[in-house]
């Protein structure tokens, strides 16, 4: 399988104003990280990958880690060695990529399985408008950790936006782009706004 990943690839650009890479990495951090060790133990690798929807007519089965938006691991180094987890989800992800099927699919059909795929459960395709995948847990697990970060995910998004369209909605002075939610940002002094309207 071609395509290493080394660094997210994107979503350095803010959503509304707010760097959603940070936002997930401190939730990650503060709330799943301790209670993934807790249960599988402080030498746990572990990696969550979410490919970048911007970029959805470029994904590649053959090159499944090429656009991946954000990258979370616990492990440090281990995560990118080769055979680990990083590197799983890569073989996750080409099968779920090729044949737009959870990875947990090719049980199903080994048929479609070809080299390079890694045909275990944690690649998931489109959950909540989302592909990625995960691995480092028992196998049954990585699926429901994947959508459990992506639940989070989608909450932040959900609050961010509601929060730009409510700002969208300020006709006083609104720019011309606004309406169609341009030029908004949703944070003053490091803080969301939490009343503009």
């Amino acid at each position: 399988m071609k395509g290493v990943l080394t660094e997210p690839n994107c979503c350095r650009e803010p959503y509304f104003g707010v760097d959603l890479d940070a936002e997930l990495r401190q939730w990650f951090e503060a709330n799943l990280v301790p209670e993934l060790k807790e249960e599988y133990g402080e030498g746990l690798t572990f990696a969550f990958v979410l490919l970048d929807n911007d970029l959805k007519s470029r994904w590649s089965w053959q090159t499944p880690l090429n656009h991946v938006a954000h990258l979370l691991t616990i492990g440090g180094e281990r995560c990118h060695e080769p055979g680990n987890v990083i590197e799983n989800i890569g073989g996750k992800l080409s099968f779920t990529l090729e044949h737009l099927l959870d990875s947990a699919a090719a049980h199903d059909y080994p048929e479609l399985l070809r080299e390079g795929n890694f045909p275990y459960k944690g690649a998931v395709f489109n959950y909540r408008g989302f592909t990625g995948g995960v691995s480092g847990l028992p196998e049954d697990d990585d699926p429901e950790v994947f959508k459990r970060i992506v639940d989070e995910y989608v909450e932040q998004r959900r609050r961010i936006a509601r929060l730009a369209v409510k700002i969208s909605k300020v006709k006083e002075g609104r720019p011309l782009g606004r309406k169609y939610l341009r030029d908004i940002d949703v944070v003053r002094d490091g803080h969301l706004i939490v009343d503009e309207a």
